[in-house]
């Protein structure tokens, strides 16, 4: 795709998934402004702990029912003044199509995974989340295809107890990345887990409203 086609996709106001430099932690955005292939986004506190500079590079992430698009780039204007914000300009675009049935939201939750077989729990790390399954983290290695059961922390100290099946499985710096596509969420599970989506979504929302009530009048 033509990096100057990108505003027909990133609209002002949307919600997207961005990330800093190589780090592999997404975090929610909201999109300013696209003109041609330049995005402005929020300029938000972890950038700057995480010290953002001007070439910086930053990577967005947006999914609609059809595709998931990612958006690669680097930071050139970077403005502190309220609002904060920084311009990025896109040098490459990747479009995906979206195969999941579901809305999915990233979230980083501790969690605890085992192969449906044995008793053996093992530690990991939740890193997306939908109705139908969940992305996850760990140091330890399942097989493609396992039969697993999870249990996931929520801040409120709930725990969301689920089975499923390992459908993507990839390995990168000595840790593995799996998706699990649920199989069996019944009872309290069920509703911890749409309550919890219904959560995130609301935090989506609230961001959007923020940004048409306050911020569009000010930039």
């Amino acid at each position: 795709m033509n990096p100057f086609g990108i505003s027909s996709i990133l609209k002002e106001g949307l919600v997207a998934s961005t990330k800093l430099g190589y780090d592999d932690t997404w975090h929610q955005n909201v999109i300013y402004r696209c003109v041609e292939n330049i995005i402005w986004i929020s300029l938000p506190q972890y950038y700057i702990q995480n010290i953002i500079m001007d070439g910086s590079k930053i990577t967005i992430k947006y999914c609609n029912e059809f595709f998931e698009y990612l958006f690669e780039g680097v930071a050139f204007d970077i403005v502190p003044d309220y609002p904060a914000h920084v311009k990025v300009v896109v040098h490459s675009v990747h479009e995906i199509v979206n195969t999941r049935s579901a809305p999915r939201y990233d979230t980083y939750l501790p969690s605890r995974i085992k192969s449906c077989w044995k008793e053996a729990k093992y530690f990991c790390i939740t890193t997306n989340i939908s109705s139908g399954g969940v992305a996850f983290t760990a140091k330890n290695e399942f097989d493609y295809g396992e039969d697993t059961e999870m249990w996931i922390y929520l801040p409120d100290n709930q725990i969301i107890n689920v089975q499923g099946k390992l459908i993507r499985k990839s390995a990168k710096n000595k840790l593995f990345t799996y998706s699990m596509q649920f199989s069996d969420v019944y009872g309290i599970n069920s509703k911890l887990l749409s309550s919890y989506l219904a959560y995130l979504d609301k935090k989506n929302s609230t961001l959007q409203f923020s940004f048409f009530d306050t911020i569009k009048k000010l930039l």
